[in-house]
C-alpha cells in the first residue's frame, strides 16, 4: 500500500464537523437533563487553571480575541463527550452557570479572601474575575454583576468547535485526544493515559486507579504528599504490571511503554495477568 492509499484509508475513518454555537448554547446543552454535553470526572479533575488564568480567559472573550478551538466527540447516544478545551470550557461553566458569588466574599473588597482560592476548581462556585491585563475593572466582578449590555454580548459570544462524529472508529478518537494533549505541559504522562486510553476501554484504566487508591499500595510505596498527586501512584502501579506481564516489549522509552502496554491491554488485544 502506498501512501496515498494509506491516506485515503485512514480519511475514511474520520468523520467530523465544524460549527460555532454560543455560550448560551453550550451552557444549555450542559445543564440540560439528561446532558447533551459530558465533562466526564476524570476530565474535570484536571480543571488546573488558576484564577488569574481563568480571569485573563473571560478578559479575552469579552474582548472578543480569537480562542482556540473546542474538540468533542459524539457518542452513540448524541452526547457531545469533551476531547479538548477543559481548562476553557470548565472556565465558562463557572463563570456563567454556578450562581452569584456569596455575599460575605462579593465584590472588590473581598477578591483576595481564601474562599476564592479554595473553589478556584470547583465548576460548582460561582468565578469572581481579578484584573485583566487590560480590563482593570473586571476586579471583583462576576457574570451577574456585568454590565447588562456586556452581560448580554458575552451570551451570544461564539466558539467554534469540532465534533468527531459517531460514525469515527474509536481509535481515531483516542488519537484525536492523545495529540492535541500531548504536547501540554500541565499534564503528566499518567493523567493523559487515564483519561485518553479510557477512550480505548475503560476497565483497565479503572483498575490500575482502583490500585493506586488502595491504601496498602500507598502505605507501601511511601511517597510525599507531592508524588502522591498528578497521577504518579497509577503510574508506579500500571509500572509494576507492565514490567510483571511485558517486559519482553521494553526497549528504551519509559513513557512511551508504559503508554504502548495501557493501551494493547485496554483494546484487549495483550493478555493481562493482575496476580
Amino acid at each position: 500500500m502506498n501512501l496515498l492509499d494509506e491516506v485515503q484509508v485512514h480519511r475514511k475513518g474520520i468523520k467530523h464537523e465544524t460549527v460555532t454555537f454560543s455560550i448560551s448554547e453550550l451552557i444549555n446543552m450542559y445543564s440540560a437533563e439528561p446532558k447533551e454535553m459530558e465533562i466526564v470526572p476524570d476530565f474535570q479533575r484536571l480543571f488546573r487553571w488558576s484564577r488569574e488564568q481563568q480571569s485573563s480567559f473571560i478578559e479575552s472573550l469579552i474582548l472578543e480575541i480569537p480562542v482556540p478551538p473546542l474538540f468533542f466527540y459524539e457518542t452513540e447516544t448524541g452526547v457531545w463527550d469533551l476531547l479538548d478545551g477543559l481548562q476553557r470550557l470548565s472556565t465558562i461553566i463557572r463563570f456563567v452557570n454556578a450562581g452569584e458569588v456569596p455575599s460575605e466574599y462579593r465584590g472588590k473588597p473581598y477578591n483576595e479572601k481564601d474562599w476564592h482560592y479554595d473553589h478556584e476548581n470547583d465548576l460548582n462556585a460561582p468565578l469572581q474575575l481579578l484584573a485583566g491585563e487590560y480590563l482593570k475593572e473586571l476586579n471583583g466582578l462576576s457574570f451577574h454583576s456585568l454590565p447588562t449590555s456586556l452581560n448580554l454580548n458575552f451570551k451570544r459570544t461564539r466558539l467554534h468547535i469540532y465534533v468527531l462524529k459517531r460514525e469515527t472508529d474509536r481509535m481515531y478518537k483516542y488519537e484525536v485526544f492523545k495529540r492535541l494533549n500531548r504536547g501540554g505541559a500541565p499534564l503528566e504522562e499518567q493523567e493523559i493515559r487515564n483519561c485518553s486510553v479510557r477512550l480505548l476501554g475503560p476497565e483497565f484504566p479503572e483498575f490500575i486507579e482502583q490500585v493506586g487508591t488502595d491504601v496498602n499500595f500507598r502505605n507501601a510505596i511511601d511517597l510525599g504528599n507531592e508524588l502522591m498527586r498528578n497521577g504518579y501512584v497509577e503510574e508506579l502501579a500500571l509500572r509494576f504490571f507492565a514490567m510483571k506481564n511485558a517486559e519482553a516489549l521494553f526497549k528504551h522509552d519509559v513513557a512511551a511503554f508504559l503508554t504502548e502496554y495501557m493501551e494493547e491491554v485496554a483494546r484487549k488485544s495483550f493478555p493481562f495477568d493482575r496476580r
